[in-house]
């Protein structure tokens, strides 16, 4: 089971229940929660692959062994349903006081996925109440809700093996492998985090890449990626490691040196490094190949780390670090990454052996654009510069190094003087660079120095636009340096029909196809970008009738508005009866998918939920400027119907719309119908046309709009529609609409265009919500009666 079916359930604008599921720190747990619904029962649930496996036991667990007790199984939870507690309100599903009843970790079985598929699991419970030994046994499998059998065993906990023995009975017996038997497996750059709970996910570190051979308990050697020795520059790490009690180790991981806020820093390692300072390193430890006399490599990446992590508890704090993990929730770990100025993330397939080289096993994410690059040439500084101007810098493709730009920042002077004097002892009679047009006047050099850079993108002619200097890479030989593409979409590409990351078992048809072709952006864009979105567009649409633009050769060309789908081909879909029109809407990232695969671009969401059809709970006024006229004008217009709403105590947010206008949204209580929403937004609209002769209107007419802003309030009639927050647009540029705050329009000079890549950037980087409290608010009009409210249909019920 997923949770499409939780969310499916539950009206989060009523229940507090969590939405998302954010793994937990320490360990599977489990959790029993005394539920009063319309009967008392108890719920039963385990982490596993992502969420919380959950089971209704009517009677509670027994704490007798051999007791067996009646267990439901129903839908999967999120994990941070495990510290629910609170009453669901009435008319809600499950409505009643949830009280955790007792909670724990729990030791799952080996392999638990197929012991659950055959419907015979025993485990451990380590809990306050429960604990020893239990069984949860399948009696009926084909029922609507699977019956189980929940036993209680023995209150002895089953044997499990210390580290020590696991250290003794992992890996095959082998003698100690050489510095070429060891190369590091790589990270391959994609751009889309992979989905599930089959993944973990780690901080992506900014240092030199690392590994550590410690041989019979003496000889003790720090090797660059490359092979290369660099134990003298790591001597102050060497004490750290003689204390590990094991005599024989290869350790991966990642030299750092860290700024005050604990982040790793490149710049901060160089400076360490090249003053010899005898502080200021440490080791972030991350793999395990070897131990004492066992090849640990064909080893699952879970086992590895866990003995890595036993071995890690004898070293002194501080300088030797296990690099924690989270398992699934890889788009939250991202987030988290860039909203604290990491480099990223590193995901790893948690089962896969350790293979070198570079595979996609383990896939590199990143918040900013990084690339090594080789140093070609150099030019002359300029005014007051010291040193040189700019490096002249390519990376290698087809075997050649072609031109990739010129890197002039950051840099300081005693930097500039120290690459000049070691720029002019490789100097070159002539430029090694092929292709593209390196500036005159240069001075060339031998292609062997390495340098890394941050950028903001590629252009077309294969530049870094704006490229910033990091450091030297010295750990690193010129020939590896090549042009680093995310892989992941071009091998999609190679084959017809390919799956987009999130879509397991779901095909993309044509995904080479270009849907954009201003910006070379395809199908498969489309639905990676909206996968990659789901998390925020998913709220403003969930439950939600939907109308849609499709454009099934390109944007911009025979494009239609379009309401009703085959809903027997996308089964991520809901079809719903709103008087006598037929509506679809979807609350899954794979119904997107499915869209996307259909040709639809926009997204556009009426004002209601399916469960109040007749009872809109936003209303939106579109402010829609004719042409020439200033954005200045329409910025004014924005900030004077927010004053407006303020005035009648109502609270509203903004967005621009990826067209010329911006749009004014305002929650509301579900207790107004349409024509009084419809007449009330109207209103707004004439009150600020009558305030502002000459400036606005209300009337679609083009005649009457020359000059003017169109206050379009005709899309809070029944079955209007308005373009969704975070949905693309059908024109000639792959634009979004976007949500941004009252301060952020403030500052605005020109109107904010956002390209896909720029809003999950921003999304990827934003420290709090932009909509803040948008969901919750459910304000009323005291100027609008409140009709009398029809009962809302009961959705308790028992076995969530």
């Amino acid at each position: 089971m997923s949770l499409q079916e939780y969310r499916r359930k539950r009206n989060f604008r009523r229940t507090t229940e969590p939405t998302r599921s954010r793994a937990s720190k320490g360990g599977p747990i489990f959790v029993v929660q005394e539920h009063h619904a319309s009967h008392l029962h108890y719920d039963f649930r385990l982490e596993a692959f992502g969420t919380l496996k959950s089971w209704a036991v009517p009677k509670g667990p027994s704490t007798a062994p051999g007791d067996k007790r009646l267990a439901v199984e129903v839908e999967d939870h999120p994990i941070s349903y495990a510290s629910f507690h609170g009453r669901i309100p009435e008319g809600e599903y499950g409505a009643g006081v949830v009280k955790i009843w007792d909670k724990g970790v729990w030791v799952p079985p080996p392999h638990l996925k197929e012991m659950l598929a055959k419907g015979h699991l025993e485990f451990e419970l380590k809990g306050k109440k429960l604990k020893g030994r239990w069984m949860l046994v399948r009696t009926k499998k084909g029922a609507a809700k699977p019956q189980w059998l929940l036993i209680k065993r023995s209150d002895v906990p089953a044997p499990t093996r210390t580290a020590r023995e696991r250290k003794k009975t992992a890996g095959e017996k082998a003698a100690f492998p050489t510095v070429a038997e060891t190369s590091p497996q790589l990270a391959q750059l994609t751009e889309t985090v992979p989905p599930g709970a089959d993944w973990i996910f780690e901080t992506k570190f900014d240092g030199y890449r690392t590994l550590v051979h410690k041989r019979n308990g003496r000889s003790l050697k720090f090797f660059t990626r490359s092979g290369l020795d660099w134990s003298a520059r790591y001597a102050q790490l060497e004490g750290a490691f003689r204390k590990l009690k094991a005599k024989n180790f290869v350790i991966d991981g990642e030299i750092v040196s860290e700024d005050e806020k604990g982040r790793s820093s490149f710049s901060l390692l160089q400076e360490s490094l090249e003053s010899g300072a005898k502080t200021g390193l440490k080791f972030q430890a991350f793999d395990l190949l070897y131990l004492d006399g066992r090849d640990l490599r064909g080893e699952p990446l879970e086992v590895r780390k866990q003995i890595l992590k036993d071995l890690l508890r004898e070293a002194p704090a501080g300088k030797l670090r296990f690099s924690e993990h989270v398992r699934g929730q890889g788009e939250d770990a991202l987030r988290a990454a860039c909203r604290a100025g990491l480099e990223g993330i590193i995901a790893k397939d948690r089962g896969a052996r350790y293979r070198a080289g570079r595979s996609d096993l383990w896939r590199k994410i990143k918040c900013t654009n990084r690339q090594e690059v080789v140093i070609g040439g150099f030019t002359d500084p300029r005014g007051s510069r010291a040193g040189l101007g700019a490096l002249l810098v390519g990376v290698r493709e087809a075997g050649a190094l072609k031109y990739a730009g010129k890197v002039g920042t950051g840099f300081d002077d005693r930097l500039l003087r120290d690459l000049r004097a070691r720029l002019e002892s490789i100097g070159a009679p002539e430029s090694p660079f092929k292709g593209g047009a390196p500036p005159r006047g240069a001075h060339w050099v031998k292609p062997r120095m390495v340098a890394e850079v941050e950028f903001t993108e590629w252009t077309r002619d294969g530049h870094m636009r704006h490229p910033v200097f990091v450091g030297l890479r010295e750990d690193k030989s010129a020939t590896e340096v090549v042009h680093e593409r995310p892989v992941a979409a071009k091998e999609r590409k190679k084959k017809r029909g390919a799956v987009p990351p999130a879509a397991a078992g779901f095909r993309i048809t044509h995904p080479e196809r270009v849907v954009y072709p201003a910006d070379n952006f395809t199908k498969l864009d489309v639905a990676n970008y909206y996968k990659s979105v789901a998390p925020w567009l998913l709220p403003h649409i969930a439950d939600r009738p939907l109308a849609l633009v499709r454009c099934p050769a390109r944007a911009a060309a025979q494009c239609f508005f379009q309401k009703h789908v085959d809903i027997e081909r996308m089964n991520e879909l809901r079809e719903t009866m709103i008087r006598d029109q037929k509506t679809v809407s979807t609350d899954s990232a794979d119904g997107l998918l499915q869209l996307a695969q259909w040709g639809v671009l926009e997204l556009h969401a009426w004002q209601n939920h399916n469960d109040s059809p007749e009872r809109p709970d936003q209303f939106i006024i579109d402010l829609d400027p004719d042409e020439g006229v200033a954005f200045a004008r329409v910025k004014e217009t924005a900030f004077r119907m927010r004053a407006l709403l303020r005035e009648l105590d109502l609270e509203s947010f903004v967005k621009v719309t990826g067209g010329k206008g911006l749009h004014v949204h305002v929650p509301i209580r579900p207790d107004y119908s349409w024509d009084q929403i419809k007449n009330f937004a109207k209103s707004l609209g004439q009150q600020l046309a009558e305030e502002h002769p000459g400036e606005y209107t209300t009337k679609m007419s083009k005649e009457g709009r020359k000059g003017k802003i169109f206050i379009d309030y005709l899309r809070n009639g029944f079955g209007a529609t308005a373009v969704a927050p975070y949905s693309l647009r059908s024109k000639e540029h792959a634009t979004v609409a976007v949500p941004v705050t009252w301060e952020e329009l403030k500052a605005m000079r020109r109107l904010k265009v956002f390209s896909p890549k720029e809003t999950l950037k921003r999304l990827a980087s934003m420290k709090k919500e932009v909509w803040p409290g948008y969901f919750q608010r459910r304000q009323e009009i005291a100027l609008l009666k409140t009709p009398s409210r029809r009962p809302r249909s009961s959705r308790s019920g028992a076995g969530r």
